[in-house]
Parts: structure tokens; sequence; C-alpha cells
């Protein structure tokens, strides 16, 4: 990299895996591999690059080139600069949207933000603020506009709909960087101060109320370009095992819906508890003999596998074999439930009314002469 100047913008792909460096000794931008920590390329830009970003899906990165007047759209894919869009007077500060489709241009010396369609790579607005705007935040929901007007000693806040400003919040000496939180609440303003008074602060603004709540001490002459807060690392997501089923006991032959309603899942294993296993998501599994069952689904994903346990009782069949008897001597039957006037239906289904006024079933199976009782 360069030396007669130290490095001014830098950013950061989505992956993590590549950064973005403009260097003002060489008019371009160095390419870094963050796994080795080594340049891997160099990209010619315009002249005296400054602010870099790069868009959400990080495939393209854009440059504000101060002294060209422009901004270089570079392929991060080849590293080789696509377009160079023309915009106001000293580009300096660039932060995107949140999906990427716009990209806000801080134009230091004709005191705009020039507001680009990245589909396009064409200007469609310019929006007047206060002297000398530097560093540029979009809030996360990208309504707001934050613009740290380095010579005015405050930030504009810009509507993103209206495109008109709504506040001047006044800050410390020197506005230079500029950073919105995560969550939306706060800015976070970075005064470098000049010569003859340094900034040394940090001024915190409420966005709720356009004030600010605090200042902050600093380090000599606090600057920064693009975003320099971001999110806390996401957390892993666990899988976390459930289900349920329709039935938790019954007669054999036993039929169960299992559902699942695990969290985070990728993949599933059933274990019915009697040897037989399933990985489908959800399954109706029927149980042929008495018994006790436990059943566990096993989940996973990428980060990790979780289980749950359910039992399932199976009782013996409710139906019993009665003594063999023909068929012609079902009618003269008499069984211990008491049973009186039986009579066949004619479909193999047999009915008695018993004298508690209660419904019994008898089943005759011919093939095996035997009568079941329900």
């Amino acid at each position: 990299m360069g030396n007669k100047y130290s490095p001014c913008g830098i950013a950061v792909t989505p992956d993590g895996k590549k950064l973005y460096v403009s260097d003002r000794d060489i008019n371009g931008v160095s390419v870094i591999d963050t796994s080795t920590n080594t340049v891997t390329a160099t990209v010619p830009a315009g002249i005296n690059p400054l602010g870099v970003a790069i868009t959400p899906d990080g495939r393209k990165a854009y440059v504000a080139n101060r002294y060209s007047n422009n901004v270089s759209v570079i392929d991060t894919v080849t590293n080789n600069e696509i377009a160079a869009v023309k915009v106001g007077t000293g580009p300096c500060g660039v932060s995107f949207n949140q999906d990427g489709t716009r990209l806000y241009v801080t134009n230091c010396e004709s005191n705009s933000v020039s507001v680009i369609d990245t589909a396009t790579n064409t200007v469609t607005d310019t929006l007047a603020v206060e002297k000398w705007p530097l560093g540029v935040s979009v809030s996360p929901d990208g309504t707001k506009i934050y613009v740290a007007n380095e010579r005015s000693n405050n930030v504009s806040v810009i509507d993103a709909e209206t495109k008109n400003v709504t506040a001047a919040i006044k800050v410390g000496r020197s506005p230079y960087g500029i950073a919105v939180t995560p969550d939306g609440t706060k800015v976070y303003v970075a005064n470098c101060g000049n010569n003859e008074n340094l900034g040394k602060t940090i001024s915190i603004i409420d966005t709720a109320t356009n004030r600010v709540i605090a200042t902050e001490k600093a380090g000599f002459s606090p600057v920064a370009f693009g975003q320099f807060m971001a999110p806390l690392p996401a957390q892993p997501l666990f899988p976390a095992a459930n289900f349920s089923s329709n039935l938790t006991a019954g007669y054999a032959p036993l039929s169960v819906q299992f559902t699942d309603f695990s969290r985070n899942a990728e993949g599933w294993k059933w274990d019915f508890g009697d040897g037989s296993s399933s990985a489908h998501q959800n399954q109706v599994y029927t149980y042929s003999r008495a018994g006790n069952y436990n059943v566990t689904l096993k989940v996973n994903n990428k980060n990790g596998t979780d289980s749950k346990l359910a039992t399932i009782t199976v009782l013996h069949s409710r139906y019993f074999l009665l003594p063999r008897f023909q068929e012609k001597h079902l009618s003269a039957l008499v069984l211990p439930t008491r049973a009186q006037d039986l009579q066949q239906n004619g479909t193999g289904l047999l009915e008695t009314e018993l004298i508690q006024r209660k419904r019994v079933r008898f089943t005759y199976i011919k093939n095996r002469e035997d009568i079941l009782l329900l």
C-alpha cells in the first residue's frame, strides 16, 4: 500500500473475506484478504479516493474520488472499475440505504448530497445541506440520512422520502465521521476539530428527539469514513426439538400421527421405540403389539442437534375370543355380559342391547369360527 498519505476509507465485504481500502497515494483501492492479511489486488480509481462502501450483496464497491468529482464502481469479483458516476464537487463520504438500492454521497465543496440509483449508476437527486459535508450515514429503516457538516459544526437530518432537511443538530467542533447504531436509536459523531481547536470528542444524538444527549472524550482529532459501527455478531441458531401426537395411549393396533413442531431444524430422525425409525418430518406410525414405547425425535442443523422423548402406551386389544361356536348357534348364545335378543345384522356385525342399556358389538370371523367381543 502507499505510504505518502495514510489510507482513508475502509469497507469489509458482507462475508468478511475481503477488505477494500482507499489509498490516496496510488489513487486506487487496495484489496486485502482477511484470512492472510495480505493485499491481493490494487484497483485504479479516481484522484484522491476517500470514502468506500460495499453493496449489501457484496458484489460492488463504491469509492468517492474527491478531486475527480466522481464515484468509482468496482466489481468485487473481477476487481475492475466498471463505472464512474459523476457527482457534485469534492465527493467524500458514501453510505447505502438498507437494501443497497441507493447510495448517498457527500460533496464537501458543493455543500450537497448526491443520490445514486445503484441499478443504473446514475444520480437521481442532489440534496442541499450545510457547509462542508463529510460523513454520511443512513438509519437502519432507510427513512433518514444523517450528514456531518464539518464547517457548520452540525448534523443535517434528511427525510429520505421527501428529500427535505428536517433538522440541523448542533454538535462538537468540526464533525467528520458519523454512524447510526444498528437499532437506529442513536447517532455517534466524531468531532475532529481544527488546528486552533481540536475536537477530541464524540457527540451522541438521540434520534427520537434529534438532541445531543452526551458528549464523550476521544483521542487526538477523531475522524472516520463510512459505517464505523456494526451490529453484534449474529448468534448461531441451534435446533430445538418438539413434536406432538394425536394419541398417547390406545388399543393395539394403534395408529399415531406424530407432528413436528421443532424450531431451526434442517434434519429429522424418529425412533419409534420398537426398532423402527423414519427420516420424514411428520409421520404416521402403527403399533401392532401392546407395550410402552419411548418415541424420540432428534433434529439437527449445522450448529448442533436436539431431541425430545415421549411415551406411547399401547394396550392389549379390547377384542377377546369367545369359545368356538357355529354361526347357526349365535342366536342361542348366552354371554357372560347377560346380553339378550342377540340378532345378526347381515354384515357379520352383531348388536345387542344390554340390560344396563349399553351398546355392545360382536364380530363373527367366519374363517376362524370365533366371535370377537368389543
